[in-house]
């Protein structure tokens, strides 16, 4: 038990030096306090209606509200007021502590790489607001276990053979509920991991959807796809049972604990209206108690995410990535290389050797997964390797992928964009003419508006190539950025490119066609990466 309060401690205090939060311990200050009044106000609350039905007052604060009952409604409101506030605190803090954690996050995915494209999104799309939901309901349980002793000590005042029936009760129940948390813990965990093999073939197959059905495999995927689902409905219905099972103990422990004082005690005589409001009012707390206790177990499955995070920090090694003006005419070397994704368990490459020629075209070739794109970001140093040297004579880099970066902006600032140099308007629009942006139209205007739905898809990848020519690149990675454009198009830029004295590292499908100088190839064979130079 100690252990674990500890690690809850050691979570918010991680957390908060991430987030930086501003006055996180004044706020939580504050939301103690506010419980405290929220929970006396209930108190007296209940002991003056109490006492109306009853005519039994206990408390010299009920004769007080009796003489002025104007306080009653300002009391109800107080209370009212109370719970607003704590709540409205609490949200505030998970909002900043949501903001902050997104902020950070993306800057250790653009500042430290080594983040494959799913794993990126999910740490800044989806992991702040997880983490952060966690310290909100840390702070909650707080917050909840005040107000809990609180009911408590009014028991003790009340009647101290009843409340010693509670404590022998909490006692004896110590052992399951733990039992019940650590099973809920276990499938927790099951359930999120089986989630995001989920979510991943689900993308697969959405990506793949033509290739499958040109194919006729959709029966045999869909049959895979229905039993990956049934599996993981199988762990997600165990986390329901017992996070439904955890939210039934309160109330039912309401009603087993004034049973068994009825058996032991042969009378009713404790069971007033006081006692029975205040009973009540406890169980709903250990309830939202219990609540909470599940939103932590389910949001630290979360957080040691974010530990990751911070470990990556401690393995990635910069310095295997250097600067070398002098490789003897070439522009990369890749020296006994092993590389792996954050949290991954398998190496992409081990004990990877390439040389990349200078001023030269190098196409890399290999099937989906085969990590031709991982490939080209260890020879960008977007990615360090966890072992071995890369070497670039240049760290002047340009990147095409799949899919272009279209500002809605105007189409000067969009081929400039990245670009710190002075560039003339001339410069600029004789790109535009080789490139036939605007197919034989020699009329240039760069300063109209343009974005994605204004420009075809290969107007949009002829515009990645003007920008990267215009920012004098050096080395130039394609990323499958042909894939997408027609043959007369490809043609076009192929034959601009060869013209240029630039080194090019072109990831493909096939090499049919094109006039390359390397020739790299990577086969996957049972998850095992074979990498070879042809040519």
């Amino acid at each position: 038990m100690f252990k674990k309060l500890k690690l809850a401690v050691n979570d918010i205090l991680v957390v908060s030096k991430l987030t930086q939060t501003k006055n996180k311990k004044f706020r939580i200050f504050l939301s103690v306090i506010i419980s405290n009044i929220s929970v006396a106000s209930d108190i007296i609350i209940i002991l003056f209606f109490a006492d109306f039905f009853q005519n039994k007052s206990t408390f010299f604060v009920i004769d007080l509200i009796k003489e002025n009952l104007f306080m009653l409604p300002l009391l109800v409101l107080l209370r009212f007021l109370c719970m607003y506030f704590e709540k409205i605190n609490i949200l505030g803090m998970q909002l900043e502590i949501d903001k902050n954690l997104k902020k950070y996050l993306i800057n250790e995915v653009f500042d430290k790489g080594n983040y494959s494209t799913a794993d990126a999104f999910f740490y800044v799309g989806q992991l702040s607001g997880h983490v952060a939901y966690f310290y909100t309901s840390v702070t909650f349980l707080l917050n909840i276990a005040i107000q809990i002793l609180g009911y408590l000590f009014y028991l003790v005042i009340y009647n101290l053979n009843t409340f010693s029936f509670f404590i022998v009760a909490g006692v004896l129940l110590i052992y399951p509920t733990r039992k019940l948390a650590s099973l809920l813990r276990k499938y927790v965990d099951l359930s999120y991991h089986e989630n995001r093999k989920l979510h991943d073939d689900i993308q697969k197959l959405i990506d793949n959807i033509y290739l499958i059905k040109i194919l006729k495999k959709s029966k045999d995927e869909i049959r895979l796809f229905d039993k990956k689902v049934t599996n993981f409905q199988k762990y997600q219905f165990k986390n329901y049972q017992y996070g439904t099972i955890n939210a039934l103990i309160p109330p039912f422990l309401t009603l087993l604990i004034l049973s068994c004082l009825f058996v032991f005690m042969r009378s009713l005589a404790f069971l007033t209206l006081e006692f029975v409001g205040i009973v009540l009012r406890l169980f709903q707390q250990i309830g939202e108690f219990n609540r909470n206790i599940g939103n932590v177990i389910n949001s630290h499955a979360h957080l040691e995410k974010l530990y990751m995070v911070e470990k990556n920090k401690l393995l990635i090694n910069s310095e295997n990535f250097v600067l070398e003006e002098n490789l003897n005419n070439n522009a990369i070397t890749i020296e006994n290389v092993t590389f792996k994704y954050l949290g991954s368990e398998s190496n992409i490459f081990e004990n990877l050797d390439l040389e990349i020629k200078k001023n030269k075209h190098t196409i890399i070739t290999g099937s989906n997964g085969s990590g031709k794109s991982t490939l080209l970001g260890i020879c960008a140093g977007v990615f360090y390797p966890d072992e071995g040297k890369v070497r670039s004579f240049s760290n002047n880099f340009g990147y095409i992928g799949v899919t272009p970066l279209i500002l809605s902006d105007s189409l000067r600032n969009n081929l400039t964009y990245g670009n710190d140099q002075e560039i003339s308007d001339n410069e600029i629009i004789d790109l535009v003419k080789r490139f036939k942006l605007f197919g034989e139209s020699q009329d240039v205007d760069l300063s109209i508006d343009v974005n994605n739905k204004s420009l075809s898809s290969g107007q949009m990848q002829k515009i990645s190539f003007i920008r990267a020519l215009l920012s004098k690149v050096e080395i130039l990675i394609l990323d499958e950025s042909m894939s997408n454009l027609d043959s007369k198009t490809k043609e076009l830029i192929y034959s601009i490119l060869n013209e240029l004295e630039i080194t090019i590292i072109n990831s493909t499908h096939s090499q049919e066609g094109l006039n390359y100088d390397q020739h790299i190839e990577i086969k996957l064979i049972n998850d095992t990466r074979n990498v070879q130079l042809i040519k």
